[in-house]
């Protein structure tokens, strides 16, 4: 038993010391901003279009076709893929 104990604190301790400069160094991001201009508006819901020519649509008011806007955006730990990106945030440009 106490060889299991000491091989598993092993295997702790090098998983730890690899991951250690990922998540020290800020290499593992979840959140980016993104630029947005406002494309449609129907009640409460905004559409808009990214630089990228994608859509994305969140609820808000106040907000006028043209209008320029950033997303604060949550990858979902996908880094690879933008599909489930969700927009955490809106700001004014």
């Amino acid at each position: 038993m106490r060889k299991f104990l000491i091989r598993l604190f092993g295997a702790v301790m090098v998983a730890l010391l690899l991951l250690a400069p990922a998540i020290i160094g800020g290499t593992i991001e979840t959140h980016y901003f993104l630029k947005a201009t406002v494309s449609a508006v129907f009640l409460d819901e905004v559409v808009v279009v990214d630089e990228k020519g994608e859509k994305w649509c969140f609820e808000g008011e106040g907000f006028a076709i043209d209008d320029k806007v950033r997303l604060l955006m949550d990858t979902n730990c996908t880094d690879y893929t933008f599909e489930d990106d969700k927009i955490v945030n809106v700001f004014r440009a």
